[in-house]
């Protein structure tokens, strides 16, 4: 959903949806992982669609937060620290949407279970936060010696992107 080019997006105030999705041949390009795990979806589509007994049901969730199973250098992981090392000085006016892990993990366990979300794809998402409420949030940490930024950057709040239809995965898997 993030990698969709402005071209393939709906427009507002039509919400993205499952039906929607980024073209890995766009002219602008499309990083190597992005790219890989559209491609890697739609194949698996096109197999479901000749091959109609496999059933297959995919999740695409936002950026996923929560507890980690072991300290790494995992994305989320990697997001956390940067924000808190002091590598940032200011605050930029941005906003990103976050799914929690263990939701995560329960939509993919709910897909399994549940006859209903055969054949289906679900999008998990919540809704958008400003990157100022989010190092609001982690500045709390900074008497404990994290260097969160505290200082808002230039510019206007954007809360562009926000228009997703998240009801697919809130009426079948109840996330």
């Amino acid at each position: 959903m993030q990698n969709l080019a402005k071209e393939d997006a709906p427009v507002p105030p039509t919400a993205y949806n499952e039906t929607y999705w980024s073209n890995p041949d766009r002219p602008e390009g499309m990083g190597s992982y992005p790219k890989s795990k559209t491609l890697a979806e739609k194949a698996a589509w096109d197999y479901q669609k000749t091959n109609p007994g496999f059933n297959i049901v995919t999740i695409l969730p936002c950026f996923i937060m929560g507890p980690a199973p072991c300290l790494g250098d995992g994305t989320s992981v990697g997001y956390v620290k940067a924000a808190m090392d002091g590598s940032k000085t200011e605050i930029p006016h941005e906003s990103m949407s976050f799914v929690d892990v263990r939701d995560c993990a329960l939509a993919h366990l709910r897909a399994l279970q549940l006859p209903e979300a055969k054949n289906n794809c679900f999008i998990l998402y919540n809704q958008r936060v400003l990157l100022r409420d989010v190092d609001g949030w982690l500045a709390k940490f900074n008497e404990k010696g994290a260097k969160v930024p505290t200082k808002l950057g230039e510019g206007k709040d954007s809360m562009a992107g926000d228009l997703i239809d998240n009801s697919r995965s809130k009426k079948v898997l109840k996330i």
